[in-house]
């Protein structure tokens, strides 16, 4: 089959409402629509403007397979709403009010949606969630995000799916958009949680304090059939009683594999013990990809095409990889180096000055002086340092920035004042890297640390030092290549269409010796990158 001329002859809807399509995208659709026909995975590394959406929709089309697109935020499944306008979206209970008339003392139009597997309303024209459910269930293109559709994949059956004889979410096509992503939702979603003070008057006794995995798993054998028997003893007119979320919470152990303890890992505090994978490839066949014939996986930041395979397990000789160039004119979207200091925790007070002295030169030259930008901070320690000192030699630029730092903005509401203002603010923030598009706004960016793993997290310090069997440090080389994939994502964060313009400076000396080290770059990265 050959892409067609236009976007319409396939039913797709093109955002802009321009039915052509962009440079390079038919090309990409016709790759990644051959390459299904021997592979079962496509990895497509896609910079801005590439249209991702359009290409899933598309791709869709082509094999005529019912598909579960899965993105990481709503905002991006509404955006993929309007190029599957037939498709249904699905969101979980907490954004769907609850329709009976009272809900525990609650009006309608403010209780959630919270009645669980009791619920009255679980069928095609019941309540506003359910009903999505059923739509969904029956319409050929469902989009969900992955926290959402992790927990749903997972389910073998229950009272939704009896209809269906089956997961009817388990698709021919699953489209992945923000597929750097994938790992962390496969790890999120395989994690297991106890409340401690749900467990407070429970025997036996939950062993909170203890690493040994087969010891819980039987803790758990325990404690399932005490549970059972408690509920049943003890009617309850709860709509959702305890002991089911408790004896759904113990289940969740008997999908750990005792005979692998070396890849989960414990993280506690007094409140919660949680258990949860190291690595995506313990789990990710079970939450994600394992119940569908073709899995789409695109990203503006793939990374390294081996060791995202390597990370959600995706077998060998079954994968085909695509870089796709940038469309935006090089001039337009240039990164730029220049080593001020070396970031470190060692870093003294008079570098931290030369540093703001620095950005400050950069961003306030002649073609910049009057323009929005962003410093990417790369942690809270460093905007903290960098606050009071980009404040200092303002020089007629005005700074923001958020909680937790020393300000009464939210990160949402900084964001607002930021993009409403007409003065040539400076946002100074570490959590802006991903998940936000700012069109037109921004004409500069500042990478001010080189925005590594922090090492304290027992979690990141555990996947830095892992090494294979066979000797091979692949920790090491995922922690750098998980950095790169960050800095990738912040350059790309000031143009986001073909005429916008937005230069980006890169400031810490630390960049270097790891761009060296990093054996896969991005093209669209490497032909915009200069030394300043």
């Amino acid at each position: 089959m050959i892409v067609p001329d236009r976007p319409s002859e396939l039913g797709i809807d093109t955002l802009d409402g321009v039915d052509e399509w962009r440079s390079k995208q038919k090309d990409t659709i016709q790759e990644i629509y051959e390459a299904f026909q021997t592979r079962r995975f496509v990895l497509a590394n896609m910079p801005p403007g590439s249209g991702k959406t359009i290409v899933g929709a598309a791709v869709q089309k082509m094999l005529g397979a019912d598909s579960l697109s899965l993105t990481h935020t709503i905002q991006l499944q509404k955006q993929y709403q309007r190029t599957f306008p037939h498709g249904t979206l699905i969101t979980g209970r907490s954004n769907h009010a609850c329709e009976l008339e009272d809900y525990k003392g609650k009006t309608a139009a403010v209780a959630p949606c919270a009645f669980g597997a009791d619920c009255e309303w679980m069928h095609i024209n019941g309540c506003s969630y359910y009903r999505t459910i059923f739509t969904a269930a029956e319409n050929p293109q469902a989009i969900a995000n992955y926290a959402y559709a992790t927990r749903i994949l997972q389910s073998p059956g229950g009272r939704v799916m009896k209809r269906y004889n089956g997961n009817p979410f388990w698709r021919e096509l699953l489209i992945c958009d923000e597929g750097d992503l994938a790992e962390q939702a496969c790890i999120e979603a395989a994690r297991v949680s106890f409340k401690l003070e749900d467990w407070e008057h429970i025997l036996p006794r939950i062993p909170s304090d203890s690493d040994d995995l087969e010891e819980w798993r039987m803790w758990g054998y325990t404690v399932y059939n005490a549970l059972r028997r408690q509920r049943d003893d003890v009617p309850s007119d709860d709509d959702d009683p305890p002991h089911n979320r408790l004896i759904q919470e113990v289940e969740k152990l008997w999908q750990i594999d005792p005979e692998k303890p070396d890849e989960w890992a414990f993280e506690r505090d007094d409140k919660v013990v949680s258990i949860r994978p190291i690595w995506g490839w313990t789990v990710a066949e079970r939450v994600l990809w394992g119940k569908h014939t073709r899995t789409l996986i695109m990203s503006a930041t793939i990374g390294n095409p081996h060791t995202l395979a390597r990370k959600l397990d995706l077998p060998k000789n079954e994968w085909y990889y695509i870089d796709v160039p940038s469309t935006f004119p090089i001039a337009n979207r240039t990164i730029f180096y220049w080593p001020v200091i070396r970031v470190s925790r060692t870093t003294s007070d008079i570098e931290w000055s030369q540093l703001a002295r620095g950005i400050t030169m950069l961003t306030n030259n002649p073609t910049l002086s009057d323009k929005k930008g962003i410093v990417h901070s790369g942690s809270y320690s460093v905007a903290k340092s960098l606050w009071k000192q980009l404040q200092l030699m303002s020089n007629g630029r005005d700074w923001i920035t958020h909680r937790p730092l020393p300000s009464s903005l939210s990160r949402e509401q900084a964001l607002v004042v930021f993009k409403q203002s007409q003065e040539p603010l400076g946002l100074l923030s570490p959590s802006f890297t991903t998940g936000v598009d700012l069109p037109y706004t921004i004409a500069w960016q500042v990478i001010a640390k080189v925005p590594f793993g922090n090492l304290g997290d027992p979690i990141v310090k555990a996947r830095r030092d892992y090494v294979t069997p066979e000797g091979e440090k692949f920790g090491r080389t995922n922690y750098d290549e998980e950095a790169m994939a960050v800095i990738v994502q912040a350059a790309g964060r000031a143009v986001r269409a073909p005429d916008d313009r937005g230069v980006t400076y890169i400031v810490d000396g630390n960049f270097w010796p790891l761009y060296k080290r990093i054996a896969y770059k991005p093209q669209h990265f490497k032909e915009a990158f200069r030394w300043l």
